[in-house]
């Protein structure tokens, strides 16, 4: 079985305007503050309405270049890429997410879970 344990990074809440892009800078660190070498890891993005929901409305994965990308995985140092496509049919409102990373057979929580609030806007571009 995979252990469960903390890493350290931010951001603890996120705030987006609904149908707009965002890139997350993600820095991930020990338990001591020291970078976390993110090589060979996968970052998991996962943003639901309630935490006890089964399906994620949405879920990015470095494993997908288009999606997350480590930018320096020595540093743990990754970005993670929400396009307008993944929120503009989304209701404004606050949501919830997390941050995973897996390494090998370990999986650690980076972040949350914690709020991702959608905001709205006054022009939407489709």
């Amino acid at each position: 079985m995979s252990s469960t344990s903390f890493l350290q990074s931010s951001p603890n809440a996120l705030q987006m305007v609904r149908g707009t892009s965002k890139t997350i800078e993600l820095e991930v660190s020990d338990e001591n503050g020291d970078a976390f070498d993110l090589t060979t890891a996968v970052v998991w993005f996962t943003v639901k309405k309630r935490i006890s929901d089964e399906i994620a409305i949405i879920q990015k994965r470095s494993s997908n270049a288009t999606e997350v990308v480590i930018t320096d995985a020595r540093a743990g140092q990754a970005e993670i890429y929400l396009v307008p496509g993944d929120t503009f049919a989304l209701d404004v409102r606050e949501y919830v997410f997390d941050i995973w990373v897996v390494k090998g057979s370990k999986r650690y929580l980076v972040t949350g879970p914690a709020t991702f609030e959608l905001q709205n806007s006054v022009t939407r571009i489709q």
